[in-house]
């Protein structure tokens, strides 16, 4: 396309996972996303001049930071591209389990060389996990989310 001509990043397709779906849910969408990346890369994209420059994910699955690090690691082993997480949420959890996950999710994001771009997703204002109190401030989420870096 054109802007691949101008040399535009392309990314995969990002789905997202364990957001609360039902397990079936979550496998089907987890191999619609695997099956596409595999016939990009692995199967034939070259012919079809498909490009995938970064693997773009969704992060809904817990609120372990570790578990969310090891997935990440576990996703660049097996595609060798960057990866830009464009969703991250511990999902429904309570706000100091929030606050640890993105205390620690950020410390692996920033820590991990392959993780080229990331964005938090963010809860109403007010709710557990938002990055915003209901007035409008940061949260004490928010607070470590800005300091983060």
């Amino acid at each position: 396309t054109e802007d691949h001509d101008r040399g535009a990043a392309a990314g995969s397709l990002a789905a997202p996972y364990g957001d609360g779906r039902t397990a079936a849910q979550s496998r089907a969408i987890i191999g619609w996303q695997r099956d596409g990346l595999a016939g990009a890369l692995h199967g034939g994209g070259e012919k079809r001049k498909l490009r995938v420059d970064f693997i773009a994910v969704h992060w809904y699955r817990s609120a372990d930071p570790a578990a969310f690090e090891s997935w990440l690691k576990d996703l660049h082993r097996k595609y060798r591209r960057p990866v830009w997480v464009t969703e991250f949420n511990g999902w429904k959890v309570s706000e100091r389990e929030h606050e640890r996950f993105v205390k620690g999710a950020v410390r692996a994001l920033e820590r991990l060389s392959f993780v080229e771009r990331y964005a938090y997703f963010t809860w109403k204002p007010g709710q557990p996990g938002s990055l915003f109190n209901a007035d409008g401030t940061l949260s004490k989420v928010g607070e470590i989310y800005r300091r983060a870096k």
